[in-house]
């Protein structure tokens, strides 16, 4: 019986948080569906705009993150 012993792959930050961007616009999403599911009633289209606008913003952030973290 051998096992197989793997190395530890360290993936750069800006994949990271790209990573930790889709989850967080997926579970804006759930919860989005969830609301409206349970009778909560919202501007669909000023919701859309906002969540453009932050995973915008964050993508921006990231990438001065990661770009002032790589020097």
């Amino acid at each position: 019986m051998t096992t197989r012993i793997r190395p530890v792959v360290y993936r750069p930050l800006s994949r990271r948080i790209t990573t930790m961007l889709w989850g967080l616009a997926v579970v804006a999403f759930g919860a989005g569906v969830i609301a409206r599911l349970n009778g909560y009633s919202f501007d669909m289209e000023l919701l859309a705009i906002l969540t453009l606008a932050v995973l915008g913003a964050w993508i921006l952030v990231s990438a001065l993150v990661a770009l002032v973290r790589d020097r």
